[in-house]
């Protein structure tokens, strides 16, 4: 196995565990009216997302 295989597999773990969290943490207005939302955990996803991506790109490249 390719170690770009397995880096993209760890970013997609870590994208799918990062947005389901967003997900199911869900958000709320406290007693003094602020919103309050687990936002860290959607970027973090994205970003995780994109480099799982070019890890598999990159893995798909560096085979033949």
């Amino acid at each position: 196995m390719n170690k770009f295989f397995l880096a993209s597999a760890i970013f997609a773990l870590v994208a799918l565990v990062c947005l389901l969290a967003f997900m199911f943490v869900g958000s709320y207005v406290d007693d003094q009216g602020q919103m309050r939302e687990p936002l860290f955990l959607a970027p973090i996803g994205m970003v995780s997302l994109a480099a799982s991506g070019f890890c598999l790109l990159v893995g798909f490249a560096s085979k033949g």
